[in-house]
This record gives C-alpha cells, structure tokens and sequence, in this order.
C-alpha cells in the first residue's frame, strides 16, 4: 500500500495518504492511534480501500496527545488535499487518542 506523507511545516497537517480505487470518489480522514503511520493506522486504511475509500490518516505533531487544541485549520488543508484529488464525498471517523478531537 503506497503512502504519501505530510507534514505541518510543508502541507499545514500531519498525516498519511493511502489512496483508494481509482474510480472511487469517496475519501475518510481517519484518526486512529497516535501517528498517521502506525499500525493501527494502516490497518484502517487498508480497510477503509478494501471498502472502496480513499484513506487519508491525520495524527498531532510528534506524538503530542493535547488533542483538545488540535486546529481545525489543518481539516481544511486535508480536505482542501482530498477535493484535489477529485474526492466529492469525504468523512471523518476516529477512535483511540486521535480520535478524541
């Protein structure tokens, strides 16, 4: 599964993207575990692609867990990222540290 990774000071968020079927349109920003990268994260997007989702992962900066100031301007960079892409239906879902924002 190929990735393409971003970070705060290149692209205003950190995260992960996992890509998806070609013809699909449909994207996720998903927030499990403390890193975009881990294991838990990629296990959601490898599911999350299996379903026919594209899957772009977000995590705090540097493993940072006070989730409760997390910005929601680096939503608007990610989505800003996926529409790129084509994506004309995107969701969020989240669950472990991460999902806590």
């Amino acid at each position: 599964m190929a990735k393409q990774v971003f970070t705060l000071e290149n692209d205003g968020f950190v995260g992960a993207y996992y890509g998806g079927p070609k013809d699909s349109k449909k994207a996720i920003i998903l927030m499990l575990g403390d890193s975009s990268t881990d294991r838990m994260a990629r296990c959601g997007a490898g599911w999350l692609i299996a379903n026919s989702c594209h899957a772009l992962c977000m995590s705090a900066d540097k493993k940072y867990y006070g989730h409760h100031n997390y910005p929601l301007e680096r939503f608007g960079k990610a989505i800003a990222f996926l529409k790129s892409k084509g994506m004309e239906k995107i969701g969020i879902a989240g669950a472990s540290t991460t999902g806590i924002p």
